[in-house]
């Protein structure tokens, strides 16, 4: 294959989706987006049908990047290797493709998830992919994200008229501590995995933010694609208050978790 393979690691709440809107207005990247989120449309919570799901995001791809139909599948009993090697990481893309690959979230690898093996299908790739590592400094503003999109249940809004109101929430010290030992936890396992990556890139969610352009230019020389502009991402920031109008005990926190690790997320 004249392509290089690649999955984009992360937590969540780390700009994944902003890579994804980038690698798909690519002209010579196919990007499955979120692959292996069954969870991603209502209906399927409800039926929790993995056959639909995956139908759901090999369909959004552009087919102007194909040669071809892709391969026929039982996407009901289609194991992780074959979703692999055989829908994803295959031949039939369109001559002039630099890159393939899908963003994968750290829960979706979950032996008793919806694809049990495949962490262990996908370690056993790893030396041939190369890996995108997502991860954000500031594990205060992550969590208050994270809190706020469930309560919400909203997590991506094209302009800021799309918005809903935001409550003001309210975290115990001892929730905080569970929340971002937890992302260390899990970056740290994500890290690790990476290692055995063919080749690596780390981003990180402030930097993504405040230098697009920049970061673009070095996804871009990573995935060996010709350089292209930035696309129009059409994102807007989803929370746009200060943690102190966000968060109803943010003083207090504050002052809790001075003296810790953790004291250079209340920076405000």
């Amino acid at each position: 294959m004249s392509y290089c393979n690649y999955v984009a690691l992360s937590h969540g709440r780390t700009g994944s989706t902003i890579l994804t809107r980038m690698l798909r207005a690519h002209s010579r990247i196919v990007d499955y987006q979120e692959l292996f989120n069954v969870d991603y449309q209502a209906e399927f919570r409800r039926s929790s049908d993995r056959a639909r799901s995956l139908r759901y995001w090999l369909d959004t791809v552009d087919r102007r990047k194909l040669r071809g139909p892709a391969p026929a599948a039982d996407l009901a009993s289609v194991d992780e290797a074959a979703i692999l090697d055989v829908l994803v990481w295959r031949d039939g893309y369109a001559p002039d493709v630099r890159a393939v690959g899908f963003k994968l979230l750290h829960y979706q690898m979950k032996h008793d998830g919806h694809f049990p093996r495949l962490r262990d299908r996908l370690a056993e790739r790893l030396p041939h992919v190369r890996a995108v590592v997502l991860t954000r400094r500031n594990l205060l503003r992550q969590h208050l994200s994270h809190v706020t999109a469930h309560r919400v249940g909203q997590w991506h809004i094209a302009d800021g008229s799309q918005r809903r109101p935001r409550p003001v929430v309210r975290f115990t010290p001892q929730e905080l501590v569970h929340a971002f030992e937890y992302v260390e936890r899990t970056e740290s396992d994500l890290s690790a995995m990476a290692a055995a990556a063919h080749r690596r890139l780390d981003l990180v969610y402030e930097d993504l933010t405040r230098d697009f352009e920049g970061c673009w230019r070095r996804l871009q020389r990573f995935l060996d694609a010709p350089e292209e502009p930035l696309p129009d991402l059409r994102l807007v920031k989803i929370e746009h208050r200060t943690l102190r109008e966000a968060i109803a005990n943010y003083d207090e926190l504050a002052e809790r978790f001075r003296d810790t690790r953790w004291a250079g997320c209340f920076d405000e």
